[in-house]
């Protein structure tokens, strides 16, 4: 930077004239100090302003063009991925930015990107983004019935046949591969649909046309059909034939050689009343028809899967039980499908006492038919005899023992079984087969067992019993956390950062998996740090923690870096009007801002307790320019600035 030469002077001789500008300016103002000095070394300063421009423009390329498809049943594109322009610049890149609409329109738009530097300046680039239509159009179609006098003709047009067919972005044309038809075409004849849309697409469906010939004008069809009422079967099904709705049709010009249904068929869709056509055609080819009613009726019930008479449960003092859901173990189905199914009381509720409680299943199927099943849930507490030795739970030969998931085979060992004998019930201890019971396995199962001891001494009639056995579903694990959510800036790859916990009220075992990350990897539950390069403030991380019947849950995990010291930042600098102090604290403290002139004096000052960061605007209109010092003072630590004023 050529700065000139400054003029001196001296009554005596100038010794040297020198300066502290720097060999490099940056960008901004710098306010360069001269110094005089003569032969006796008195000496005398000027200052010298130099302000740097930025006046080159920054450069930037845009991504590739992009071609994608509409979206699924509309004419345009949502959640286009643009790609990400390059961009560079002499100082710095500000910010950058497009025109790119939220949602594109088929064909053709032009995205502009701009660059914009620290200095205002700024260039453009454009990028194509096409929107191409592949959806091919929806084709409905109907089935037509028409009349033709012999010896003439009659023309079918795609409107008789389409039947409301679509396309996401409009239709160009329909057209159908027969057109018109005479006398030869007499009986049902299958036509094609065409419908093209307005980017080619294309599809097609077919319909039947029926054609029927009128021979002799003069001849009359009778045809008279009676209403019907049918009930579904246990498929969900019924059909009828024209023997059940005729009631005595006949024809002026001889017989009625056949007679055929629109619909002969019912199902569980076409309950209540449906629209039916009964024709008749004679030996001359005569055709009449007749509407009628028939109503369709569901009388089948739902069915419930048979449930026990009891299920059993013990619960000791002090614990709590959560009714399960029986609708899953008692599932209930219906020829025309289960609309409502409930459970009463519903699952979930909470049941802290011993007692006896019913338990209805109650399932609606679409016809409003109800079936209902009830059985008890018998709550008993531990029970023991002489003294405490033996057996201490006792269950009826057919009871439901239900269990919590993960219970033990010892505690199902403790059951004994209440045996009806010789008009008297009695305590049969069992042996049971551990080998029947897998208690990390939902579901019902039958564990057999050898009779070992009968404690009146009597033998009973049979040496081998069952015990049924509900193992209950586990619940959810409830949450994942991490032992440590901090690192320290000085922390060196491979180290742990932390070790993943599950809260799981059922199980404490669980395997992990971590979603890829360039900065942290998984062994076993310990997040180790794997990253490169500076750390940043935060990371998040995603966890997903499996108990051992595969049910899953994850988690998102934010780990922050330790901040080392307290900083201040004062900007713009130099500043005319206004500059901002920005105070960046490692917690909470009182801060006192000051600021001094060049000659020592307090200029300005404030104190006030933050519990973090904060930026300080000050007004520097009332200030001369010159060298100002800021001295903020943070707890017990004084940290200085210096700030140049300038007009």
């Amino acid at each position: 930077v050529n700065l000139g030469t400054p003029e001196t002077g001296d009554n005596c001789l100038v010794e040297s004239v020198t300066s502290d500008a720097p060999a490099v300016f940056p960008i901004g103002e710098t306010l360069v100090t001269w110094t005089v000095t003569d032969t006796s070394g008195n000496t005398e300063t000027a200052t010298q302003l130099v302000t740097v421009i930025d006046t080159e423009k920054p450069t930037i390329t845009a991504p590739g063009p992009v071609t994608v498809s509409t979206d699924s049943g509309i004419c345009e594109a949502t959640a286009v991925n643009l790609g990400a322009p390059e961009t560079g610049d002499n100082c710095s890149v500000a910010d950058v930015s497009n025109d790119a609409p939220t949602v594109f329109p088929i064909g053709e738009t032009l995205v502009t990107w701009t660059v914009i530097d620290a200095s205002g300046n700024t260039e453009t680039t454009t990028q194509l983004v096409t929107v191409l239509d592949t959806e091919a159009p929806l084709v409905l179609t109907q089935n037509l019935i028409l009349e033709l006098n012999a010896g003439e003709s009659i023309a079918v047009l795609p409107s008789d046949v389409d039947n409301g067919s679509s396309d996401n972005c409009g239709i160009a044309s329909i057209t159908l591969s027969k057109s018109l038809l005479t006398e030869t075409d007499e009986g049902e004849n299958e036509v094609i649909l065409t419908v093209m849309d307005n980017s080619g697409n294309s599809s097609i469906g077919t319909a039947i046309v029926t054609l029927i010939v009128i021979r002799d004008p003069q001849c009359l069809v009778i045809v008279n059909a009676n209403n019907l009422t049918v009930n579904l079967d246990k498929n969900g099904q019924a059909t009828i034939n024209t023997r059940q709705v005729d009631s005595g049709s006949s024809s002026t010009c001889g017989r009625i050689s056949s007679m055929s249904l629109s619909q002969s068929i019912f199902t569980c869709n076409d309950l209540g009343e449906v629209s039916v056509t009964l024709t008749g055609v004679d030996v001359n080819g005569n055709v009449g028809s007749s509407e009628f009613i028939v109503t369709v009726i569901d009388p089948i019930g739902p069915n419930i899967s048979r449930t026990p008479k009891r299920i059993s449960a013990t619960l000791a003092e002090g614990e709590s039980l959560q009714l399960p859901d029986y609708r899953i173990l008692y599932p209930a189905n219906d020829n025309c499908g289960v609309t409502e199914y409930i459970q009463n009381p519903v699952p979930g509720t909470i049941i802290t006492t011993v007692d006896t409680y019913p338990i209805t299943l109650t399932a609606r199927d679409q016809a409003g038919n109800v079936s209902s099943a009830t059985f008890d849930l018998n709550i008993s507490s531990a029970r023991t005899k002489g003294g405490g030795k033996g057996k201490n739970k006792f269950i009826n030969p057919s009871d439901l023992v239900q269990v919590a998931w993960n219970t033990s085979f010892e505690e199902l060992e403790e059951y004994s079984i209440l045996y009806d004998l010789e008009e008297e019930t009695v305590e049969i201890q069992v042996d049971w087969n551990e080998e029947d019971y897998d208690p990390l396995v939902p579901g019902i199962y039958e564990i057999s067992g050898k009779v070992k001891q009968l404690n009146s001494g009597r033998k009973i009639p049979v040496n081998q019993l069952s015990m049924y056995v509900l193992v209950m579903d586990k619940t959810m694990p409830l949450d994942i956390s991490l032992s440590n959510q901090k690192i320290s800036k000085d922390l060196k790859s491979g180290q742990v950062v932390g070790v993943l916990q599950t809260e799981d009220p059922a199980d404490n075992i669980h395997s992990y998996n971590l979603e890829p990350s360039a900065d942290f990897e998984l062994d076993g539950n310990q997040v180790r740090w794997i990253g490169e390069g500076e750390l940043r403030n935060e990371y998040t991380i995603s966890v997903t923690s499996i108990d051992r019947i595969g049910q899953a849950i994850s988690k998102e995990i934010t780990i922050t870096r330790e901040n080392g010291a307290n900083e201040v930042t004062v900007f713009p600098n130099p500043a005319g009007q206004e500059t901002n102090i920005k105070v960046d604290l490692i917690q909470a403290n009182t801060v006192s801002i000051r600021l001094f002139d060049s000659a020592g004096r307090l200029v300005f000052e404030e104190s006030e307790y933050h519990d973090r960061g904060f930026t300080r605007s000050l007004n520097l209109q009332t200030l001369s320019a010159g060298l100002y010092q800021v001295q903020v003072q943070i707890g017990f630590e004084t940290i200085t600035k210096r700030l140049v004023k300038v007009e």
